[in-house]
């Protein structure tokens, strides 16, 4: 008989996955619910992606110097 999980994170987006993987790190057990599919898993982290390239980068600090300091 498995062990009852000791958190429910709503959302497999970015922010849930690495949540998870934080507890589980920490021996935590943990269920995932999210209404989309596998197919799925990330959430809108797929149609961003690019962006998170630039963090930290030479494209990044460009792209905050037009946007954030102008």
């Amino acid at each position: 008989m498995s062990q009852p999980s000791t958190t429910i994170i709503i959302g497999a987006g970015l922010s849930g996955l690495v949540a998870a993987c934080e507890l589980i790190a920490a021996g935590k057990r943990v269920t995932i619910l999210d209404q989309e599919g596998p197919q799925n898993l990330g959430g809108q982290a797929f149609w961003s992606f690019g962006g998170l390239f630039l963090v930290n980068s030479p494209c990044n600090a460009v792209w905050v110097s037009k946007t954030v300091w102008t």
